[in-house]
């Protein structure tokens, strides 16, 4: 198990550094379809590549508006809940183009293993502190 739990962090990191890039399609490669993406202000299914990339856009262009240049994971946890699925909860913390910290955000996934890579199944962001 530790095997899998060393590879979803990989597969996290790489998701960290994917968003990095601020391409929507990119990000939305990490993501199963469907899936689910929950805020304290919506729940969206997305059941194909566009919608995913269409909500990761709107994220993505809401966070550059903001001077957004990357985000930096406090506290990530993995707990492996069987052969195919796992959680994953951490702390991203957003840093602007000058330095200086954006926002906090929390996120919870559920990830699942299917033909070998584990893909995002659910998302679920809130405001950390």
């Amino acid at each position: 198990m530790l095997l899998e739990e060393t590879t979803i962090r990989e597969f996290y990191a790489d998701y960290l550094s994917t968003f990095h890039r601020l391409v929507p399609s990119a990000v939305a490669m990490f993501y199963a379809r469907p899936c689910l993406f929950i805020s304290d202000r919506s729940i969206v299914l997305m059941q194909n590549d566009a919608q995913v990339a269409q909500l990761f856009g709107q994220i993505i262009a809401d966070l550059v508006s903001q001077d957004y240049d990357h985000s930096v994971v406090d506290n990530l946890q993995v707990e492996l809940l069987s052969e195919h699925l796992a959680e994953v909860t951490g702390i991203a913390v957003r840093y602007r183009k000058d330095g200086r910290e954006l926002e906090r955000a929390g996120a919870t996934y559920t990830l699942r293993k299917d033909a070998g890579a584990w893909k995002f199944v659910t998302a679920t962001t809130y405001p950390a502190v």
